[in-house]
């Protein structure tokens, strides 16, 4: 195998999105479904919420948790964004 063929291999968006915010290789990739990989996030960090807290105190907290989530999301959506525009113009500058 040729260095050409290991850059494909090692060819990942969680490397590449690991190495934007984290500054670091991801190590292992999750090949699970977004929404499974979100669904079991949700439900661990939950699980602990619930067994400190009566269900009123569950309800507020949940929703500051949601607020904050949202707001990382939106930034991070951005960010990608503004990412992807400056990819696709270096892109640009360099196709012939």
């Amino acid at each position: 195998m040729n260095y050409i063929d290991d850059i494909f291999k090692r060819t990942n968006l969680q490397h590449l999105q690991s190495f934007l915010l984290q500054g670091n290789d991801c190590g292992e990739i999750n090949n699970k479904a977004y929404k499974q990989r979100i669904d079991e996030a949700r439900k661990a960090a939950f699980k602990k919420i619930e067994e400190k807290f009566d269900n009123e105190e569950l309800d507020d907290i949940a929703g500051n948790i949601f607020d904050y989530v949202s707001v990382v999301q939106d930034v991070h959506m951005e960010i990608g964004i503004i990412c992807g525009a400056k990819l696709m113009i270096e892109l640009l500058a360099k196709s012939p």
